[in-house]
């Protein structure tokens, strides 16, 4: 039998006590975890240590001991609580520790594999392509389960993924995604804004899911090797670049709310010209406040794929109205939040000519954060 834990478990401290201090006092919720780690792992699990065992493998057999003793709700925030150990205070962005970052060590770009495809497809003419709708040759796969952590990175042809109809990501929504583009500049160099705060807000989303983080530099290292291999897929055209799409989705086959002990992060790319089908355009908005996209304290600062779906109506809505987009406003004074999925900033002309900007600021919980933030 697991060992009875002390109560209550939210003001559960694991620093010895200062005088007169009782270990009942408040302590950031990190300590909970590593409270009901020593205890799991004391008494079943004494050949592992929280001082010298990477979070990823600790937090792993930590889930598998508690779904064991059927204690699947606690089981479930473990893994963020664990990784909300190495989130700073008021700050969504997940900053990894060495030992973290390590796990990620077989997902690492120098044990990548390459598997060209033996039926290139013919590349579309600018012209005709639809956004998200053309895929280039290859993909990035990389498998990842609790017990041996990230397996080996492959680029290989672009192809339909394998997966249990029970898989955790379509029961459960347990599945993000990030958006980045690669840009041909005026020499013909191929370039990329930012990756690395893609990777942060990736992280972040997956951490907020319990899906397993990774090492961003070396996931940014691999993209960029497959852009390499599918560089000629990127338009030579004013407005046109290349869309890649990285993406994380549970794929344990079982029914049950519990986190993943299987799971799935791959890469793919598009040709893409404007968004819109008419182009760079100034575009209608209707002012949406019949419907809400996300609130504080809830999952709407994340790019999970449970946040789109929602407002695919409310778009469809709006367009019957005949706008092309839906404003999102929020509460009773109806701020500006959000343009459909995209970040809205206002432009202002004063007076004097001069001109000055204001960003819809991302309250916590409502707003899916800049790149650049």
């Amino acid at each position: 039998m697991f060992p009875r834990l002390p109560r209550p478990l939210a003001l559960l401290d694991v620093t010895p006590p200062s005088a007169g201090q009782s270990h009942f006092s408040r302590a950031h919720p990190g300590s909970i975890v590593f409270f009901v780690i020593s205890q799991l792992h004391a008494h079943h699990a004494p050949g592992i240590s929280y001082k010298t065992a990477s979070i990823e493998d600790f937090s792993s057999l930590t889930i598998k001991l508690l779904a064991s003793a059927n204690l699947c709700h606690l089981a479930q925030i473990t893994m963020v609580l664990l990784l909300k150990c190495y989130t700073r205070p008021n700050d969504r962005r997940v900053h990894l520790s060495p030992r973290h970052r390590g796990a990620f060590t077989r997902a690492s770009p120098s044990r990548l594999t390459i598997t060209r495809t033996q039926k290139p497809k013919p590349i579309p003419a600018p012209s005709s392509l639809v956004f998200g709708h053309t895929f280039t040759d290859h993909m990035i796969n990389i498998p990842w389960t609790a017990q041996s952590g990230w397996g080996s990175p492959e680029i290989k042809p672009y192809a339909p993924l394998s997966i249990e109809p029970s898989a955790t990501v379509f029961h459960y929504a347990q599945g993000l995604f990030e958006g980045l583009k690669a840009y041909r500049d005026a020499n013909g160099r191929i370039t990329l804004f930012r990756p690395d705060m893609n990777m942060r807000r990736m992280n972040a989303s997956a951490a907020r899911i319990a899906l397993p983080t990774f090492n961003g530099d070396a996931l940014v290292e691999l993209i960029k090797r497959l852009i390499r291999l599918d560089k000629h897929w990127i338009p030579d055209q004013e407005g046109y670049s290349l869309y890649v799409r990285p993406a994380m989705i549970g794929t344990e086959a079982a029914l049950g709310i519990h986190p993943p002990s299987e799971a799935m992060l791959f890469v793919i790319c598009s040709p893409v010209g404007p968004y819109y089908p008419d182009g760079f355009k100034p575009v209608a908005l209707y002012g949406t406040t019949e419907y809400t996209r996300a609130a504080p304290g809830g999952i709407g600062a994340y790019k999970l794929s449970a946040n789109y779906a929602p407002g695919v109506m409310v778009q469809k809505e709006a367009a019957k109205k005949g706008y092309v987009q839906n404003l999102w406003l929020f509460g009773p004074e109806h701020n500006i939040t959000e343009v459909g999925t995209m970040n809205a900033f206002m432009v202002f002309k004063q007076p004097d000519g001069s001109m000055f900007y204001r960003v819809a600021l991302p309250h916590v919980g409502r707003l899916i954060p800049f790149r650049s933030s």
